[in-house]
């Protein structure tokens, strides 16, 4: 085959390339691979291959647009964006069809808007403060096949999650403590504390039921893993207990009784009390009790004791409803009397055993 050297080939313009039967004005075309140390000017069509080495650009002004640039990777970094003393900046957009990513994704800036769905996130960790202080992870399980949506400061044990069972959210709060939910809300609307619940305002139980005698709030104890219902309020408003009721004077189904050894005058705590007394009898004040207030009086000696009735305005005796506040009113030995008070200032007595002179 003949060779044909010369040191330039130019037009017959003598002011530019040659053409090729294959190739295009001012240039040509090669079917196999075109290695140069550099390139001036831009770059149009199609670049496939890989770029191996990318030199430190000091100055780059002006990028123009590459409309079709496939396959190209570096080592260790592509950058986009201008470059001046060693400083990346991007100060365009970068888009793309698709984007995949083998290793860390890291955002300086603030992400502002996610217009497609984000269909699969096997974790997501917010490591800043953010709106949640903490992480967010986005979990799906291979052992049962749930997803998990979780949200902490940090802990692996201190979070909250949301829980997708099969097309129903729970809720789960965890603590430090427990590598199991402390508190669970479930998608069926039942809820389990594991400590206690408290509630500043006020507490509201609903019973859907029609029957009235269901359980609108039933208490239970779990010892040894045996849960027995200790207490029951029902939609009709009855209920039940297991054990007793108590408030500050002691068990309700009692009556606290006071002994004395001398004369008792009444104060306002021995509403709903026995008052007993082996001597001296009883003072029934003005002013100190209120009305429905109830106190029974207990002669806790074999001889009879008087009840003071003066400082009243009434004392109506049930047997006859006479006033006998002024009377000398005296109970037998061993025998009761109950007052029951209208106001402060009156009262009524019935009893057995006494006698009014």
């Amino acid at each position: 085959m003949s060779r044909i050297r010369a040191d330039q080939l130019v037009n017959r313009a003598g002011s530019g390339g040659p053409k090729f039967p294959n190739g295009v004005a001012d240039g040509f075309s090669v079917s196999g691979i075109v290695t140069a140390t550099s390139f001036s000017g831009n770059l149009t069509g199609n670049v496939t291959g890989n770029a191996d080495t990318a030199t430190t650009a000091t100055t780059a002004t002006t990028a123009t647009t590459a409309t079709n640039a496939q396959g190209l990777t570096g080592t260790p970094n592509i950058a986009v964006g201008t470059v001046g003393c060693g400083t990346v900046t991007s100060t365009g957009d970068v888009t793309g069809v698709n984007a995949t990513f083998s290793g860390n994704l890291t955002v300086n800036g603030t992400t502002t808007t996610i217009d497609t769905a984000v269909t699969a996130v096997d974790s997501l960790a917010v490591d800043g403060a953010g709106s949640f202080g903490g992480f967010v992870d986005f979990i799906r399980s291979a052992s049962d096949g749930y997803g998990y949506l979780g949200i902490g400061p940090g802990g692996s044990n201190e979070k909250a999650t949301f829980v997708n069972r099969g097309g129903e959210i729970d809720l789960e709060f965890y603590s430090n403590y427990s590598s199991s939910a402390t508190v669970s809300i479930n998608s069926d609307g039942t809820a389990t504390f594991d400590g206690k619940v408290d509630v500043n305002n006020e507490l509201h139980v609903h019973r859907t039921s029609t029957t009235a005698s269901n359980a609108l709030l039933a208490l239970h104890s779990d010892i040894g893993g045996t849960k027995t219902r200790k207490s029951t309020i029902r939609a009709d408003g009855s209920a039940e207990f297991a054990g007793t009721i108590s408030d500050s004077k002691g068990d309700v189904r009692d009556i606290p009784q006071s002994s004395n050894s001398s004369q008792r005058t009444l104060v306002a705590t021995d509403n709903g009390k026995v008052v007993m007394t082996s001597s001296g009898g009883w003072v029934l004040p003005t002013g100190v009790m209120s009305q429905g207030n109830t106190v029974t009086l207990l002669n806790g000696d074999g001889s009879g004791q008087t009840v003071d009735a003066s400082a009243l305005n009434a004392l109506y005796n049930t047997a006859d409803g006479a006033n006998i506040k002024a009377n000398t009113i005296t109970l037998g030995g061993a025998s009761m009397a109950t007052i029951r008070f209208g106001s402060g200032t009156f009262a009524y007595i019935s009893a057995t055993n006494m006698t009014v002179s």
